[in-house]
């Protein structure tokens, strides 16, 4: 994120990373960051963050805006009212758009 000045609110942290990664990923990022829920950040947005939450929360929004899904930032994903834990592990990849991939050059000599 930019080197821009911002206070130390969580109002302030929200409204900057809001517009890099929507309001709904920054409270969840941000809660995350705190150890509080949602609510807790809309009722009192006016307490201030550590220096250390905001880095660690600006890293987290960089880190989302580059395209890292939040369940693996958080190391959590609710699914009908069940948290799941999440690492690195769960990611699948898709075998039939790898193999398409792999196999493109045989299928451009045979289309030739």
């Amino acid at each position: 994120m930019a080197d821009v000045q911002i206070g130390p609110s969580i109002r302030a942290q929200l409204g900057k990373a809001s517009p890099v990664i929507g309001r709904f990923e920054a409270m969840i990022l941000l809660g995350f960051v705190i150890g509080k829920p949602r609510e807790y950040l809309i009722a009192h947005d006016e307490a201030e963050l550590t220096e250390d939450q905001i880095l660690q929360f600006d890293m987290l929004v960089d880190m989302r805006a580059a395209g890292t899904p939040v369940p693996y930032l958080t190391g959590s994903q609710e699914f009908f009212g069940r948290h799941f834990h999440v690492t690195d592990a769960a990611r699948t990849r898709r075998f039939s758009s790898n193999r398409r991939f792999l196999l493109w050059p045989e299928i451009q000599k045979c289309l030739t």
